[in-house]
């Protein structure tokens, strides 16, 4: 299990983020991209005329992705612009927000950087509300621990074990129940809420299925008068309906720790540790066959193939093991997270994609 922030210093995060952050509504007419103080400045920035007059903001990733597709600008072209003529970058961004002055969008910063660029109908459900509902369940539960926590750029994560709820998958290979809640604030994904099992032998964490999957989308943002973009602030309505995700929520991380669901989970790792990896013995192949259907990058793929070879475990568990050990070595936290989600679709991988592992050979040159 990759090992974040102290639950502390991400609470203080969280904090911090909350009120840092400015969402606002925006009409198109009241959008453009500027270059500062020159035509060929090289980082341009994003401007919304508001009641108070006209702000910019820095750009980030997530942002460039997300203007580009809604405005239908193929992205490697609008890199290329954004690198080599910003000028230009500007004057198509600004042409098609002129051509669609009916459009309408959720503009999210924080820090002084435009985070994300979103339909108005993108329901707003953020890492503190998240955090707010879930932690006091966690608390409560006698001997649950945090293990680990983080807020990335975009996504914050919390993984916690009960280490009453266990059992083995062979004699000596013992595992505990757990859980792993996440949201992602601009748009890259929903609420999660997905049961863990944690393996002591090596600090590894799986997630095994989801249980709760939450997409951001609510009603359309208000007309406001006045014409320019207005920042937005929790209504009643809104405010409502966090009330009501936040019960559903603590509901579903009570029942993360459901022992029957458990006790299913430690039959099917059971299962998967008498699945013999490859039935030609060529375990290189198999891995590079695992690799394809998940999607490993090549450095991955080396990785879990070294990792495979030490543990000597040539099994469907040995295999998913293999996977989340690399996790916990990968530098970044979200992707850490991706590979113990991998680690657990290999468990659950259809027989027939699972046969096509089993009979891989690599093809001599």
């Amino acid at each position: 299990m990759h090992q974040g922030r102290s639950l502390n210093e991400v609470a203080q995060e969280l904090t911090r983020r909350q009120t840092a952050r400015k969402d606002y509504r925006a009409d198109n007419p009241h959008m453009r991209m500027i270059l500062g103080d020159s035509e060929h400045a090289s980082a341009p920035r994003f401007a919304l005329t508001t009641k108070v007059g006209e702000q910019d903001f820095a750009m980030r990733p997530r942002f460039h992705q997300q203007l580009a597709g809604s405005l239908k600008i193929p992205k490697q072209y609008y890199d290329r612009m954004l690198t080599e003529q910003p000028a230009l970058l500007a004057q198509n961004v600004n042409t098609w927000f002129n051509a669609t002055p009916d459009g309408r969008h959720l503009v999210r910063t924080l820090d002084g950087s435009a985070r994300a660029f979103l339909s108005p109908r993108y329901r707003i459900l953020d890492a503190h509300l998240v955090a707010e509902a879930a932690l006091p369940v966690l608390f409560d539960t006698d001997g649950i621990e945090v293990r680990s926590c983080e807020m990335t750029e975009e996504n914050f994560y919390l993984q916690a074990v009960w280490p009453r709820l266990e059992g083995e998958i062979r004699q000596g290979e013992v595992v505990q129940a757990g859980v792993t809640i996440s949201t992602n604030e601009v748009g890259a994904g929903a609420v999660k809420i997905e049961p863990l099992v944690f393996v002591l032998a090596c600090l590894n964490g799986m997630i095994t299925s989801r249980s709760l999957k939450r997409h951001h989308v609510g009603r359309p943002l208000l007309d406001v008068e006045g014409g320019s973009a207005v920042e937005i602030f929790a209504d009643d309505t809104r405010r409502s309906a966090d009330i009501t995700f936040a019960k559903q929520i603590r509901d579903v991380v009570k029942n993360a720790f459901d022992e029957a669901a458990f006790r299913g989970s430690i039959l099917s790792l059971q299962a998967a540790a008498d699945d013999p990896l490859s039935t030609t013995g060529d375990y290189v192949a198999a891995v590079g066959a695992v690799a394809e259907e998940v999607n490993l990058t090549q450095g991955e793929q080396h990785g879990v193939l070294q990792r495979l070879m030490e543990g000597r475990d040539y099994t469907r568990w040995g295999m998913s093991n293999a996977i989340t050990a690399e996790a916990n070595d990968t530098e970044s936290y979200d992707r850490a997270v991706e590979l113990e989600r991998i680690g657990g679709q290999v468990i659950i991988m259809p027989p027939n994609t699972w046969g096509r592992v089993q009979e891989a050979t690599v093809t001599a040159a």
